[in-house]
């Protein structure tokens, strides 16, 4: 591989051929096949044994989590392009492209916002600023979709007490047992923060000679799709600054 292209960046690659001397654009071609290839083996082998899991999440995309619905759309997308594959030589072409670019495209949602810093007794932990949840859209290949923000537990509580606040007066907290009202009040802060808690995380770290815990609690932001807007997508009822660009890269990302 020619020095300074990324191995395994297939945009890279793909501006490389343009650039690149003639005798060194056959390496750079036979990477974006290879890359291909790995994207629609990867793809089938992930959603067999996604299939079958219990959690619904795996390391590649630790911050998506996909709801039955939505692992159903992901074995369906993945069935059929394996079909394509076997179809004729020209399928199977079209298969790897589109198994690369829906998997840049859950890339993407997986690394959204990047990570945050959370200060904790022992220190700062990171955790990702986004998680995402997948359902099953209704339209081919598709998928709806749900970002949850990071809530610290500071924040949480936060929230709760500003509850807490409204019910009870000062002078009335100091006479009365609060324990059940502070956790209606908690329960209520997390119904309206829109909290998920299988997307809860737990950061361990150290505090004197102790190991202790950082809660980070997911909740809702805001939603959009996933749409497919290659061959026999038809209409999409979906609004797109650029048309050409999504037809070409076959998924694109709606809020």
């Amino acid at each position: 591989m020619p020095e300074g292209i990324p191995f395994d960046n297939v945009d890279a690659l793909v501006e490389a051929i343009y650039v690149l001397p003639p005798e060194t654009r056959d390496i750079v071609l036979s990477r974006i096949l290879d890359l291909e290839e790995e994207a629609l083996s990867f793809l089938c082998k992930f959603c067999t044994t996604y299939a079958f899991r219990s959690e619904r999440t795996v390391s590649r995309f630790k911050n998506l989590y996909f709801f039955d619905s939505g692992a159903s759309r992901l074995s369906n997308i993945a069935g059929w392009l394996q079909g394509m594959a076997h179809v004729s030589e020209e399928g199977r072409t079209f298969s790897k492209k589109a198994a690369l670019a829906f998997l840049k495209t859950l890339d993407y949602l997986n690394s959204y916002g990047g990570d945050m810093e959370v200060n904790t007794a022992g220190g700062v932990v990171t955790v990702p600023r986004y998680r995402v949840t997948l359902n099953d859209d209704g339209i081919l290949n598709s998928f709806s979709i749900l970002w949850y923000r990071a809530i610290t537990n500071k924040q949480r509580h936060e929230k709760a007490q500003a509850i807490f606040d409204t019910r009870i007066s000062p002078t009335e907290q100091l006479v009365t047992n609060t324990d059940r009202l502070w956790e209606q009040s908690l329960k209520e802060a997390e119904d309206q923060i829109g909290l998920f808690d299988k997307l809860t995380i737990h950061r361990f770290y150290r505090h004197g000679s102790s190991s202790e815990s950082e809660v980070v609690y997911y909740g809702r932001a805001f939603n959009g799709g996933l749409i497919y807007h290659g061959p026999g997508a038809g209409e999409t009822f979906s609004v797109n600054l650029d048309p050409a660009a999504a037809r070409e890269h076959l998924w694109s990302v709606h809020t």
